[in-house]
């Protein structure tokens, strides 16, 4: 992944838990059970839902910090080398 939206690579089961724990609702795509875990997205308008739902979800440092781990663990399982992250830098928990 040389270009990767940090945000748009949280997996999917820390999105359904951090969703239910800030009690935001799911992006349709995971709340009604179609997209598997390691399903890739079909198109454009499923990446925006599950991204900015992903961005509301993310609310303090432990989130974010979460987040790098998986993101960085997932990458490396993968057997990616070299990773560049891209974020959202004018969202507020980033500004901490």
């Amino acid at each position: 992944h040389l270009h990767l939206h940090f945000e748009g690579a949280m997996r999917h089961s820390t999105l359904a838990e951090l969703c239910e724990k800030y009690q935001i609702p799911l992006p349709a795509m995971l709340s009604s059970g179609t997209m598997q875990p390691d399903e890739k997205y079909t198109d454009f308008a499923q990446f925006k839902d599950m991204y900015f739902a992903a961005i509301e979800a993310l609310r303090c440092k432990e989130d974010l910090e979460r987040l790098v781990n998986e993101v960085v663990e997932d990458a490396s399982r993968d057997g990616v080398r070299w990773l560049e992250l891209h974020f959202y830098a004018a969202f507020e928990p980033y500004k901490k």
